[in-house]
């Protein structure tokens, strides 16, 4: 122990003395792969130094002997080579055999060595010494035989790396201490301005990292990309590293690359724990945005973090905040269909009508999605279904030309209009008739005021009738046949179903004669139903005309209509909107039509 604590106090002297005419390039720069892997992949890639000596690869057989001797461990065989008169004729690179000797942690050979070569400062090709090797292999006995033959602990390597460094990246406790009590450099920097404390916080050594800070090593010092270790120690979820580096006064809120704080390094990987201890701490700026300008609660939801995203909402997170593309976190959990997040975000008071710079609310994200539950859910907050997005289309327009049949029908239950136009004039009549989606018109025609809208021009001067006309099959004629095959069930009170023939339950006549609507065989047959106006229109043998000037089949039916209760007349058809939520149409069978949703 002894010669022990004398070396190290030796080694430490000298590493003082050396301090003052070593200079550590802290700004150098790599070239463009050498940066790509080093700061950001470091953590998934072993780094291995290779411990070969620069010199000929070409061993003489003297050295062959010695490697083999020394990779077997047999001091007796190394010993007597050693001493043979004609060693120094043979040409035997010392260097090669130290360097063997630090790989298979050999100490006693080594000793033997340094005694006939005592410059255990030599460096391979990559400037790699005999101290940084046994370092990285964590020999601690072979650090101890190369500090006490005066090893320069400081040197660095062609990547600057010191063997602190390397200790410290693969966590060799015992290691790390033997070098920072010989006077090792504890903040040092590689070329991409990464320290030892770097390192071990970002690969999880907890004791490394307690050590170095011990030392001295600066809490906040930060890689060439401003990332400091807590951020390096959040990006695994290294609870125990990231508690003892805020104890040491780490800044919660700095930022490194792409604008990630710890913060929110920590909610993309979805580290509930780690996320915990940081809103513990008082100063932790839970509102902080990257460079996209995404917020943790954005993330939260975006992924699907429902957990996360609740405590942050309990730490006053802005519910509302946007990114660079407009979205807020209601919309990032729509676009990824976390109805759960959507629930607990509406709870927290989001606004549900908010569009991005597309003009596109969260309901529109979900009806382009196709995300039935979501739709539900935010349906329930009564939003504003007429928005326009920037290609003219609302939330009905976008359901209809993708063909979300249960979308659909949750629209218009919620009073989504029948008549709104996209860019082009286009309802979603001339849409689904252009489809040739006869389910689709059928759906849209449930409801008689929306008959309407089968003589409305678009831009084109086109009309729905006008482009069924140029069907191969048209849809309007099929619908009137369709009428007349169940027209019994229409007449037997039975609520008529165009679309999938759901069984309804029957109205059961009262001994009035009359049912519980007072409706009787006598007023059933009297009433029109909108595929009766589309059976007056397709055998029209007018052809298709401008609503301006109604076929004289269809004015009849209106006054019918009007006097049976069934649709509002309108004193001009293509102005009606058949899709008003606050104009209902009249009527008992009209109304229970227009409530039912015939797509499951």
């Amino acid at each position: 122990m002894a010669f022990q604590e004398s070396a190290i106090s030796a080694m430490a002297a000298s590493a003082r003395r050396d301090s003052r005419s070593l200079v550590i390039n802290v700004n150098g720069t790599s070239n463009e792969q050498q940066q790509r892997q080093s700061p950001m992949r470091a953590s998934n890639h072993v780094i291995v130094r290779t411990a070969q000596s620069g010199a000929s690869n070409h061993l003489t057989s003297a050295e062959q002997k010695i490697l083999k001797a020394i990779k077997h461990n047999d001091l007796v065989t190394v010993t007597r080579l050693l001493e043979s008169p004609d060693l120094f004729s043979l040409n035997v690179n010392f260097n090669k055999l130290l360097f063997a000797c630090c790989e298979y942690d050999r100490k006693d050979i080594l000793r033997k060595l340094v005694k006939f070569d005592s410059n255990v400062n030599q460096t391979n090709e990559d400037s790699i010494t005999c101290l940084m090797t046994a370092a990285r292999k964590n020999h601690y006995e072979c650090i101890l035989v190369l500090l006490s033959n005066g090893a320069k602990v400081n040197l660095v390597d062609n990547y600057e790396w010191t063997a602190l460094m390397y200790a410290s990246y693969y966590g060799h406790v015992e290691s790390v201490k033997l070098l920072l009590d010989a006077g090792a450099f504890v903040n040092v920097f590689d070329m991409d301005h990464l320290s030892s404390l770097i390192w071990a916080s970002g690969r999880g050594h907890l004791e490394v990292v307690r050590l170095l800070l011990k030392f001295g090593a600066k809490v906040d010092a930060c890689d060439k990309y401003g990332t400091t270790p807590l951020i390096w120690a959040c990006r695994k979820g290294h609870n125990e590293v990231v508690e003892c580096l805020l104890q040491a006064g780490a800044n919660v809120n700095a930022t490194g690359m792409f604008g990630w704080s710890a913060l929110l390094t920590t909610v993309r990987g979805n580290y509930l724990e780690t996320t915990k201890i940081l809103l513990r701490h008082e100063c932790v700026n839970v509102n902080t945005c990257d460079s996209q300008r995404l917020s943790p609660l954005m993330i939260a939801s975006k992924d699907g973090l429902v957990d996360i995203a609740k405590l942050l909402i309990e730490k006053d997170a802005f519910v509302n905040l946007s990114d660079r593309y407009g979205h807020t976190a209601l919309i990032h959990a729509t676009k990824s269909g976390h109805v759960e997040i959507v629930e607990v975000l509406i709870k927290a008071k989001a606004d549900i009508d908010h569009i991005g710079f597309d003009k596109k609310s969260a309901t529109f994200w979900s009806v382009e999605k196709g995300y039935i539950e979501v739709t539900r859910a935010l349906l329930k907050m009564n939003p504003n279904l007429e928005i326009i997005t920037n290609e003219g289309e609302t939330c009905l327009i976008r359901a209809v030309k993708l063909r979300r049949y249960d979308i659909i029908s949750l629209l218009l239950n919620h009073g989504a209009k029948v008549s709104a136009t996209d860019k082009y004039g286009d309802t979603v009549l001339h849409t689904a008739v252009r489809m040739q989606s006869k389910t689709i018109v059928e759906l849209l025609l449930t409801n008689p005021k929306n008959c309407q809208l089968i003589y409305k021009p678009n831009k084109r001067k086109e009309t729905p009738f006008s482009i069924d006309q140029n069907n191969p099959r048209p849809i309007f004629p099929s619908l009137f046949d369709d009428f007349e095959n169940k027209k019994a069930s229409l007449f037997s009170s039975r609520p008529f179903d165009t679309i999938d023939n759901n069984h309804h339950q029957r109205q059961q006549l009262q001994p009035s004669g009359a049912d519980d609507r007072g409706m009787n065989h006598d007023l059933m047959g009297k009433m029109t139903t909108p595929l009766q106006c589309i059976n007056l229109i397709s055998h029209n043998t007018a052809g298709p005309r401008d609503l301006e000037n109604e076929p004289p089949q269809l004015d009849a039916f209106c006054k019918r209509s009007s006097c049976s209760g069934t649709i509002e007349s309108s004193p001009e058809l293509g102005g009606g909107d058949g899709g008003d939520r606050h104009r209902q149409p009249k009527g008992g069978l009209s109304e229970r039509n227009s409530q039912s949703n015939p797509v499951n």
